[in-house]
Formats: C-alpha cells, sequence, structure tokens
C-alpha cells in the first residue's frame, strides 16, 4: 500500500484486478480458509497516490476496504513518503487508521533498498519492514522480472503480547506488457516466521498473486 507515488505533473490512473491463494501480512496468514480478491484504484498526481483497495475472501466471509494517500518526496539518490490509511473490516464493523512513512535508496543500479515503518491506532503499535528489492530485470520489451528479501520487526502491530524480530520474506515476479497500458503480473511469495510469529505457532507460507493493471 505504501511506498509508491509518481514523479509526473499531470494525472495518471491505473485500475487493477487480482487475486492472491493466501493472504498474507506480517508473516500471518488473515484467513482460515481460501485466498483473496481484489479490485485497486489509483489516481497519481504531483507526486501523490490515492488509492482505493477493495478484497474480498475467496472461500470465506471476508471484506475489507482501504483508503489511502501517500505523498512522496526526492531528496537527491533519496525517496521519502507520508502516507495515511482508513481500513474498513465490514463483517465485523471494525476500523483502523494507520499512518506510514518510509525512506528509499535509488542510486544503487541493482538494488533498492529501503525502510518503511507504519503506525496502527487501533492496536496503538507499529511494524517495520527492512527489504532489499531489485530494480526489474528487462529481458525483453514484453518481459521482466523483479524480486526482494525483507525483514520484518513487530512493536505491538500484529501481535500485543510480543515485541521484536518478525518474520522474513521473499518474493520473485514477472511482468508482461500486454501493450503499454496493459500489464500482467504474477508474483510467488514466501514468508519464514522468526521469533514473534514462531511464539504464536505460526508457520512459514508460501502464495501465489496474480494481478492485471489498466493505465489510461
Amino acid at each position: 500500500m505504501y511506498g509508491a507515488y509518481a514523479n509526473e505533473n499531470h494525472a495518471q490512473w491505473l485500475f487493477s484486478l487480482g487475486g492472491q491463494s493466501k493472504y498474507i501480512t506480517e508473516g500471518r496468514n488473515n484467513l482460515t480458509a481460501g485466498g483473496l480478491q481484489f479490485a485497486q484504484l489509483d489516481l497519481n498526481y504531483m507526486q501523490t497516490d490515492f488509492q482505493v483497495w477493495l478484497a474480498k475472501g475467496t472461500q470465506e466471509d471476508y471484506q475489507e476496504l482501504n483508503l489511502s494517500a501517500v505523498r512522496g518526496f526526492q531528496f537527491g539518490d533519496w525517496q521519502a513518503y507520508l502516507g495515511a490509511a482508513r481500513l474498513v473490516f465490514s463483517q465485523t464493523d471494525e476500523y483502523d487508521t494507520e499512518l506510514a512513512t518510509g525512506l528509499i535508496y535509488s542510486h544503487h543500479p541493482i538494488l533498492l533498498p529501503s525502510i518503511d515503518y507504519v503506525y496502527s491506532t487501533q492496536a496503538d503499535g507499529s511494524f517495520v519492514m527492512m527489504a532489499l528489492a531489485s530494480h526489474p530485470w528487462v529481458i525483453s520489451e514484453q518481459l521482466s522480472v523483479f524480486s526482494h528479501l525483507s525483514i520484518g520487526l513487530d512493536f505491538g502491530y500484529a501481535s500485543a503480547h510480543y515485541d521484536g524480530v518478525n518474520h522474513g520474506e521473499a518474493g520473485v515476479g514477472i511482468q508482461v506488457a500486454l501493450n503499454p497500458a496493459l500489464h500482467l503480473q504474477a508474483m510467488l511469495g514466501y514468508s519464514h516466521p522468526l521469533h514473534d510469529v514462531k511464539l504464536e505457532q505460526g508457520d512459514n507460507h508460501h502464495w501465489l498473486s496474480i494481478s492485471l493493471q489498466q493505465a489510461f
């Protein structure tokens, strides 16, 4: 959700439809059965991203709506952002407001090191993600490959009982340009339990995410 913004001075729209075989966040499976299907609409304008994300469980009665805004800043080789989001969980009538910030170093020719911080008002806790992502490896005009490695630190955000090293994550994906404005993206993710997740008897997870993205 956080960390993406546009450098363009004109409005850009992006509509996405997709699904995930599991709904994994913070090293935990948020659903007891099945995966997630979602629709997303982004408006990028003047280094600000406005996003609406609506998701529904494929087998479980689960619905989530996220409304967010992210403002980006450029400082030489560094990119930073400030963001806020409102999360609505309709099946339980629960709400959350999150505040986020992050920093990305973009000058390295291969890697994109980053750190992200998010605070949840509902949980009164925070989560830190440190990551190494790759610049897209362009194989052809239509095909590119991307990957990432990350480690999460939990401070009362995902668990109220444990603080510290939470989980490790890795992902690799491809993006296929069907035409200049339409892209198909697929990613295989893996989450490995570390201290916090292990204390909750958590397990490792594999999942597949596929989305179709139309720019206009």
